[in-house]
Parts: structure tokens; C-alpha cells; sequence
């Protein structure tokens, strides 16, 4: 990745939005983390015990993400932000899916927190990585379901690097 970039569109469009960058080396995604494990069982057992839940849309952080999703035209509440969706299902389920650890810390953080997160392997970046609007143009296959494709909608906010949707 030679860089990160917000599109101009979307630095106007969300003038106070804030974007917390990590790169990481030489992690081993297949091997056990021990804390991440750790922390995903605290959250599952505080929210089995009441103490905790995650945020909701009732929740400031939520709320700004589906104005967010309003303003360029998605129902957050038929395409939920991923950490809105992501608590929802810890609220369902009482757990958290385990994809890998590199997946299960951030999906951790960003239910402990109320706030999205996510991460792509450099390795498979091409190009400068933008936050940008969709044309409607683009396809890209979730996380987990190798068997399909997507297309976000037309000024949907995407990561994408030179070759497209990440």
C-alpha cells in the first residue's frame, strides 16, 4: 500500500470524521493469540452476565453511522454498519464468530468501543487504499464467502484500491 486517502468527496461529506491507521509485520494468522481469545471470551461472558452489551442504535456512536448510511441512501437498518451489525449479533447469538485472530481482535475492539474497524493483508493491496463513493460499477466477494459477489450500490462508501472493492 503506497497510501491511504480519503476521496475528497468523502473528506466534504464528513468534515469531523476521525481514522485511526495501523500497519502490522510479520503477524501469524493462523497461530492462537491468547489475548485476543481472552478478550473475546470477557466480552462474551460480561454480556452472558449483564454487565456489558454492546452499543445499539440508540447508542451516539451507532447513530452517527446510520446518518451516515442515510446520506447516501442505504437503510441502516436493512444494511446495518458493520458494528452495528457485528453487536447486534454478539447481542443474538451471545458470541462472536471466530474467523481468525487478526478478524477476532478488531472485531473485539470494535464492539468493546461502538466503533467500525476492520483490516486488509497488504500483501493483497494493490495501489493506494481510498475511502470513496461506489459508481456502482464495482464487485467484491465477502469476507468468509468465497462463493459470492457483491455490489455496493452507487455512492455507497467503499474501501478500494487500484484493481477495486477490498
Amino acid at each position: 500500500m503506497a497510501a491511504f486517502r480519503l476521496a475528497p468527496a468523502i473528506a466534504d461529506a464528513f468534515p469531523d470524521t476521525l481514522i485511526a491507521l495501523v500497519t502490522a509485520t510479520g503477524l501469524r494468522g493462523r497461530e492462537s493469540w491468547p489475548h485476543t481469545a481472552a478478550a473475546v471470551e470477557e466480552l462474551e461472558q460480561q454480556l452472558a452476565d449483564g454487565t456489558w452489551h454492546p452499543a445499539d442504535e440508540t447508542d451516539p456512536r451507532i447513530e452517527a453511522w446510520h446518518t451516515a448510511y442515510r446520506s447516501f441512501g442505504t437503510n441502516p437498518r436493512r444494511i446495518r454498519p458493520s458494528v452495528d451489525a457485528l453487536g447486534r449479533r454478539l447481542a443474538k447469538k451471545g458470541a462472536l464468530p471466530r474467523i481468525n485472530p487478526a478478524v477476532d481482535s478488531y472485531n473485539a475492539v470494535s464492539v468493546r468501543h461502538g466503533l467500525p474497524a476492520g483490516a486488509f493483508d497488504l500483501d493483497s493491496v494493490t495501489g493506494d487504499v481510498v475511502i470513496r463513493h461506489a459508481d456502482g460499477t464495482e464487485s467484491f466477494t465477502p469476507l468468509g464467502e468465497p462463493d459470492t459477489v457483491e455490489n455496493p450500490k452507487p455512492g455507497e462508501i467503499i474501501y478500494a484500491d487500484t484493481t477495486g472493492v477490498l
